[in-house]
C-alpha cells in the first residue's frame, strides 16, 4: 500500500491567518504493520481537538478496545475533499457534543509512515479549543468512547511516554499497539512544547 501525501498549503495558510500560525511539524516514522487511522482510505489526515477548560485542565478520552489507561486527545478524520475547519466542527459534534470553536491552530504534523507492505503520508491538523466544565457526551456511537478524564497541560509529557510504551500487542482492527501508541504520542508532545513550554 502507498499514498502520497495531499497538497494542504493553500487551506493551512487560510486557517493560518484566522487562528495563528501553526507549528509545522515532520515526523518519519518506521512501524512493523500499518495500523488504523493512517491506512482508512475515507480520508488523508484528521483534526485532534486540544479542549481547553476554564480551570487549566484539559479533556483525554479513551475507547473499548484501547489497552488499559490509554487516554490521548481526541481526534477525528478528515473526509476526502472535506474542509479542515468543517471537519473540526463535525468530530466536536460527533465525540462530545461541543459546539465550540477554536480559539489557536497549533499544529500541522506530517507523517510519513514505512510499513513492510507499503509506505503512508497522514496528517494531524491540532487545534486548541476552549469549552467549559461541562462532561463531553459523544453522539456518534460507533466511536466506542469509553470514558473522559481532565488532567493538566504538565501532564501531557507523561500521556505521550505511556502511549509511547505500549506493549508490541497485535490487534486485529489496530495493528501492533505499540506503532500506534508512537504515532499517538507525536501530538501530546507537540501540544505540550506549543502551550506549556511555548515553542
Amino acid at each position: 500500500m502507498t499514498r502520497q501525501p495531499v497538497d494542504d498549503r493553500a487551506e493551512l495558510a487560510a486557517l493560518a491567518r484566522r487562528l495563528g500560525q501553526p507549528r509545522m511539524v515532520e515526523v518519519d516514522l518506521e512501524v512493523g504493520r500499518l495500523f488504523d487511522p493512517v491506512t482508512r482510505t475515507d480520508r488523508l489526515g484528521e483534526v485532534a481537538f486540544l479542549l481547553q477548560r476554564p480551570d487549566s485542565h484539559i479533556w483525554l478520552m479513551t475507547k473499548e478496545f484501547y489497552p488499559p489507561d490509554a487516554y490521548r486527545i481526541p481526534t477525528g478524520g478528515v473526509k476526502l475533499g472535506e474542509p479542515i475547519e468543517a471537519a473540526l466542527a463535525r468530530e466536536l459534534v460527533e465525540e462530545t457534543s461541543f459546539q465550540v470553536a477554536p480559539a489557536r491552530f497549533l499544529a500541522a504534523i506530517h507523517y510519513r509512515v514505512r510499513a513492510p507492505e507499503g509506505e503512508v503520508f497522514f496528517a494531524t491538523y491540532l487545534f486548541a479549543v476552549p469549552c467549559g466544565l461541562e462532561r463531553p457526551e459523544p453522539q456518534d456511537l460507533d466511536e466506542r468512547i469509553a470514558d473522559f478524564r481532565t488532567i493538566t497541560l504538565d501532564g501531557l509529557p507523561q500521556v505521550a511516554e505511556y502511549l509511547a510504551g505500549l506493549p508490541r500487542r497485535e490487534s486485529p482492527e489496530f495493528g501492533n499497539w505499540q506503532d500506534w501508541g508512537r504515532f499517538r504520542a507525536v501530538v501530546h508532545r507537540v501540544a505540550y512544547e506549543r502551550l506549556e513550554v511555548g515553542g
